[in-house]
């Protein structure tokens, strides 16, 4: 869904200018962790514009530790996997505040100590990948919204903003690299590989 200024989506004059396109995959988080497609999809958008994953989490399912460093894993995996600027969004904050998801991700011990009641294999494991993890969610940007208030949406956008940023400074020389490692192999796999890559190779990541 495209946002026009302020925001605002679908409520923007007709002609107006575009500042943000949102692509919402709901409950398709198998699609960005193991099919191709997920990868198709981000690299669609990312070759032609900056592009941030917004990796969304029930913030009150959160609450329980084990639930909670299984959506630090799987979002380490998404993160790892394509490349992208990231941010991790709380969202339903009207129902339950995001803030001890943040002081688990910031503070180890923390964590530690809200699992360490329980002695399910469940928890062992969550323990463990905590000490493998930390270092890798505990940077990522993150934001507590609500999308039925609309709390927290201008922080979100200024996450947005911020992560552009990032995007042109680290993100874009690699994937440009990437996407030339890609057509110098498939103009070697294919005959006349060399005249395909003359005539289509400057279909890339915009300048």
């Amino acid at each position: 869904q495209g946002f026009g200024p302020g925001g605002g989506g679908g409520g923007a004059p007709a002609g107006s200018p575009i500042n943000y396109i949102i692509g919402d995959t709901p409950g398709q988080i198998e699609v960005f962790t193991w099919s191709a497609s997920g990868q198709i999809f981000a690299e669609s958008f990312a070759s032609a514009f900056p592009t941030v994953i917004a990796f969304v989490l029930d913030t009150p399912k959160c609450s329980d530790p084990r639930a909670f460093m299984s959506n630090m894993l799987q979002a380490c995996s998404v993160l790892y996997k394509y490349r992208l600027p990231m941010i991790l969004v709380y969202n339903k904050c009207d129902i339950s505040r995001h803030e001890f998801a943040l002081d688990w991700m910031r503070d180890f011990e923390m964590y530690q100590q809200a699992i360490s009641t329980d002695n399910s294999y469940a928890a062992s494991l969550s323990r463990s990948l905590s000490l493998v993890l930390d270092d890798f969610y505990g940077n990522l940007p993150s934001v507590g919204v609500s999308s039925l208030t609309g709390s927290g949406m201008d922080e979100f956008f200024k996450c947005v903003d911020a992560s552009v940023d990032d995007y042109e400074r680290n993100y874009l020389a690699d994937l440009r690299r990437r996407q030339r490692e890609r057509q110098q192999k498939e103009a070697a796999e294919v005959p006349g590989g060399d005249h395909v890559d003359q005539q289509f190779g400057g279909l890339s990541v915009q300048d």
